[in-house]
């Protein structure tokens, strides 16, 4: 009786450090995960505001260029 008691409280340590093991890990994938999702998001903004600068380069560039031809 003592033993299957010795053994159920061992199983259920075990249990619990393995629960406690999982959300550890979860928790770091969610975490490497937020992390990922906001480097891409970064990137993105970064590509989306190179790609407006040079757009309004080139607009300015255009502009400047059709007062000169309309001279």
């Amino acid at each position: 009786m003592l033993l299957l008691l010795l053994l159920l409280t061992s199983g259920l340590l075990l249990l619990l450090l393995l629960l406690l093991l999982a959300s550890r890990l979860l928790l770091l994938l969610g975490r490497l995960l937020l992390l990922l999702l906001s480097g891409l998001l970064l990137f993105s903004g970064l590509l989306l505001s190179c790609r407006l600068f040079r757009w309004l380069l080139l607009a300015r560039h255009c502009q400047h260029s059709y007062a000169c031809h309309s001279k």
